[in-house]
């Protein structure tokens, strides 16, 4: 987040600047976490939303070239580097779950 910049205002734009999406529902919050750098100086928090997109396809940034699409059954076989983000993923798709029905 930018100084003075609302969460949901920030995660708008990280959307757009990570994915190239400028059309998404916010269908809601599966997870959060926070937890200490390796430095232990910095503390870091991290937000799993599910989002709901119809129109737009999905364009990683540069930033994200070593990214792929995983499915559920995938979880387990990555290294994250969010201490958590097993955890997180998996919330997500148990939300997802929910919401379909």
């Amino acid at each position: 987040m930018d100084i003075g910049e609302h969460c949901d205002e920030a995660f708008r734009r990280e959307i757009k600047e990570e994915l190239d999406l400028d059309r998404f529902e916010i269908l809601g919050i599966v997870d959060f976490d926070t937890w200490t750098t390796k430095r232990g100086n910095d503390k870091v928090g991290g937000i799993a939303r599910l989002i709901k997109n119809d129109n737009d396809e999905i364009k990683l940034s540069h930033e994200h070239v070593q990214m792929a699409w995983i499915s559920e059954d995938e979880v387990d076989d990555y290294n994250f580097v969010w201490p958590n983000a097993k955890r997180m993923i998996k919330n997500g798709f148990e939300y997802l779950r929910k919401y379909e029905k």
